[in-house]
This record gives C-alpha cells, sequence and structure tokens, in this order.
C-alpha cells in the first residue's frame, strides 16, 4: 500500500482495486473456514463475517465506479449491461437515483441471528 500525502485518481483506483482484492481473499478464507467447521455455533459466525466482508466489496466497488465515472475502463459500460440482463425492461438508474433508491428498500438488512 502506498503511503504519500496525495494519490492521483489512478493510484486511489488502484488502491480500492487492491483492497476489494484483499475483502476477496478474506471472503474466500471464511468460507472456506465455516466449511469445514465441526462447531455450528462457530461457522453461523463466519458465515456472518464473510456476508459482511461481501457488503465491503460492494462498498469499494461502489467507490471505484463513482471514482471511474466518465473514464474508459469500461466498467460502466459493464454495468449497463449487466443491468440491462437482469432488468431488461427499467432503465439503468444514474448514481443520484441509485443512492436515493438505496433507502427505499422494503425491509433493512439485518444479520442473520437465529443461531442453531
Amino acid at each position: 500500500m502506498m503511503m504519500i500525502d496525495e494519490l492521483t485518481k489512478e493510484e486511489f483506483a488502484s488502491e480500492l482495486r487492491e483492497s476489494i482484492r484483499e475483502e476477496l481473499d478474506a471472503i474466500n478464507k471464511y468460507s472456506m473456514r465455516a466449511r469445514v467447521c465441526p462447531c455450528s455455533y462457530c461457522k453461523t459466525i463466519l458465515e456472518s463475517i464473510m456476508k459482511e466482508e461481501q457488503v465491503h466489496v460492494g462498498e469499494l466497488e461502489y467507490a471505484l465506479d463513482m471514482l471511474e465515472q466518465g473514464d474508459s475502463t469500461g466498467r460502466g459500460e459493464g454495468s449497463i449491461e449487466a443491468h440491462n440482463l437482469v432488468f431488461v425492461d427499467e432503465p439503468v438508474p444514474d448514481a443520484q437515483e441509485v443512492d436515493k433508491s438505496v433507502a427505499q428498500f422494503d425491509e433493512p438488512y439485518q444479520l442473520h441471528t437465529d443461531y442453531p
């Protein structure tokens, strides 16, 4: 990780990508440990931590998308294609609309708490 006072946009994008790789690595480790865990309580805890790491990946990807908006990286184009595959008849929301729609979910995100 670079330790300087100020990064260029490209350098910071690289740092975000490294953070995403680190989170994905953590997800894989928690997943492997949960699969072989002999204790159902510990397995539930590991799976919960894994889900938190997945949220971190989403947050970092969103940050990277915002940073690279308008750049020729293909990420924006890929996001539009993915949206169109999933939501065939719905227009792609712009970034400001996405921020508003996050608060409009019917149910808030809750951790799994009904442990075995």
